[in-house]
């Protein structure tokens, strides 16, 4: 063997630097295109499989984060990572879509066939069920192979196949030939779907499970069943606590999804043609189950989700849990307002404990980055997120039970209240989320107040309507000191004006319950129209000089502005309407106050600022 002159033969010296050459331009290669280090790029996660994500690590800021050691097959070669982009479109055309024809081609053709053979009575049905069995486990054997070799999707479409054979054969020996009865055919079923959820476990397989479950849930539809309420409500039951432990070991969205789409779709079947006929105690007894299931779900992990739909799916189960729960309720007791009232008071308590427990966990995570599998993982929706959630449930629930407790005059008041009540827990603890929910309850209460309480009150002027109005403005003003402190000029105006507004209009119906018990009287007709006009001259200059007084240029505008409408309202309508005493008394009365202004800008006894637009001064 030929030597150099240190004594290493030749073809060794030759191999070495081939090899050198080939990793410097691989190494050149992987910097250009990701702008990192070679040593870096090692931190390139493998191809994705259906395999859900391992054990999260958290890293300090301050630290380099673990790399994770990727195995050789994850090193693309170049043509293929050059060509991904443009080859995405057509792999997924080849690897998915027409995965899944073939699926539905082979189920189907597969169903002709049996068909074909049973009609010509090539087979008895013993044998035919047997077949059948047989195919479907030889399906499911075979798709094992495949798992085994990396080839996860083609194993799942062989899996659908298996289940989908299984179950026809099952359905097939109870329905068509009898061989057995229902209760047979159910714990089959049942069988099929429990081998299906420990392959999930076993391999990690988020469709697996997701397989097992929409298997189950179509079990008591297949068999025709319902009819029982505890068996069919209580496999619904059990199907979700197995949805549960299952979420509670892996993120699983989709899966638990399938759970939640397959518990409506099962019981809402049941309810539509049996409920009549059961107890309605045993029934909310299970739907409550059901809630309590799927409320603890959020409790159960911290939530580690790359999707942007998974996140937002976590986020919304809270929500879709609540509503259909309560409308499930509200179905069962369509007329018991107290028990409604009850159980909307008693999910709000729910809520706001899940919500303190929820932000308990939240304190013992921080929100580091995370790396997991080389990726690093978006913590959004976290327990924070969550807790943010379940406070907003609380607030709808309460906002729902106060309509149920309490008489139709009150419901306005305790509106108010719940809105004092969540601005002063906001300005409390820092909580943003809870000056929105704040702002909403108190658009319901005034749309109330302003468009739908009729009150009759029996005294005049310290009666319930008056007090309604006076909690009202006693909120807007605190609003509108909270809003000027924090200097949010948009929402210190919009508060001035709103308190303004339903003060003004609380002393106008003021004034009309005084003369509605004489309303047929002319001249009291006449008198509560003038009234009106005197008191809008009296508030216009009240605003005028508390403008002046607290120099508040937003005040002196409301008031030109009143006095505008009182101006118009004594030429257009008191002057053609009103007898002529309570004429020139309107007329009067809007002149000195007209004057009196009048004189206070142009003496100047009060310093007015400079500016045109209204704004706090």
């Amino acid at each position: 063997m030929t030597m150099d002159a240190h004594g290493v033969p030749l073809e060794i010296e030759r191999r070495l630097r081939a090899l050198e050459v080939r990793l410097a331009a691989l190494e050149g290669r992987d910097g250009s295109k990701t702008g990192s280090s070679p040593e870096t790029s090692r931190m390139e996660p493998p191809p994705s499989t259906d395999r859900p994500l391992q054990q999260p690590v958290h890293w300090q800021p301050s630290e380099t984060p673990p790399i994770l050691s990727v195995p050789p097959q994850a090193v693309s070669q170049p043509a293929a990572a050059a060509s991904s982009g443009a080859m995405s479109l057509e792999t997924r055309i080849g690897a998915h879509w027409l995965n899944r024809v073939g699926i539905a081609a082979m189920i189907i053709g597969v169903a002709y066939f049996l068909k074909y053979a049973f009609d010509n009575e090539w087979i008895g049905p013993s044998a035919r069920v047997a077949i059948g069995l047989a195919a479907g486990i030889a399906t499911l054997v075979w798709a094992e192979r495949f798992q085994s070799r990396g080839l996860f999707h083609f194993a799942n479409s062989l899996r659908v196949i298996g289940v989908g054979v299984l179950y026809l054969s099952i359905w097939a020996a109870s329905h068509s030939y009898a061989l057995f009865g229902n209760s047979v055919a159910f714990a089959a079923m049942t069988l099929v779907t429990a081998g299906m959820m420990a392959l999930a476990l076993r391999d990690r397989s988020e469709f697996t499970a997701g397989l097992a479950l929409a298997a189950g849930f179509l079990t008591p539809l297949l068999l025709s069943g319902g009819s029982n309420q505890i068996a069919i409500l209580s496999h619904i039951a059990l199907l979700d606590l197995a949805a549960m432990v299952l979420v509670a070991r892996h993120p699983w969205v989709r899966m638990l999804i399938v759970a939640v789409f397959g518990t409506v779709v099962l019981y809402l079947r049941w309810f539509d043609a049996f409920h009549r006929s059961a107890p309605e105690m045993r029934t909310f007894g299970f739907i409550t189950l059901f809630f309590v299931i799927f409320a603890a779900i959020p409790l159960l992990r911290r939530w580690y989700l790359e999707k942007k739909e998974d996140h937002s799916a976590i986020l919304l189960l809270p929500f879709a849990n609540a509503l259909l729960y309560f409308l499930g309720v509200v179905a069962i007791f369509p007329d018991r307002e107290t028990l409604l009232g009850g159980v909307a008071a008693s999910l709000a308590s729910l809520f706001l404990l899940l919500m303190f427990v929820l932000q308990r966990i939240h304190g013992r995570f921080d929100d580091r980055p995370t790396l997991l599998e080389g990726h690093t993982v978006s913590t959004a929706a976290d327990s924070a997120s969550l807790a943010a959630v379940h406070l907003a449930l609380a607030v709808g629930f309460i906002t729902v039970a106060i309509p149920f407790e309490l008489g139709s005059w009150w419901i306005t008041i305790g509106w108010l209240v719940e809105a004092g009540v969540l601005l002063g827990l906001s300005e409390r603890y820092g909580r943003a989320v809870l000056r929105p929910l704040a702002l909403l309850v108190l658009g319901l209460a005034l749309f109330r107040l302003l468009f739908v309480d009729s009150f009759q009150p029996a005294h005049m002027i310290w009666n319930l309507r008056l007090l309604t109005h006076a909690v009202a403005v006693a909120l807007l003003a605190a609003m509108a000191t909270i809003s000027g402190r924090k200097k949010e000029l948009s929402a210190w105006k919009l508060s001035v004006i709103a308190l303004n507004a339903v003060a003004l209009i609380g002393l106008t119906r003021e004034v009309a319950g005084i003369f509605d018990h004489a309303i047929e009287v002319r001249s009291a007709h006449f008198a509560r129209d003038v009234t009106y006009s005197l008191l809008w001259m009296l508030y216009g200059g009240g605003l005028m000089v508390t403008g002046f007084l607290r120099r508040v240029a937003l005040l002196r505008w409301l008031a030109l502005w009143l006095i505008g409408v009182t101006i118009a309202k004594v030429f257009l309508y008191d002057l053609a309407v009103l007898d002529r005493g309570y004429r020139i008394l309107s007329l009067l009365c809007l002149g000195a106050l007209l004057m009196a202004i009048s004189l206070a800008y142009q003496r100047k006894w009060l310093r007015v600022p400079d500016g045109g637009p209204p704004e706090a001064s």
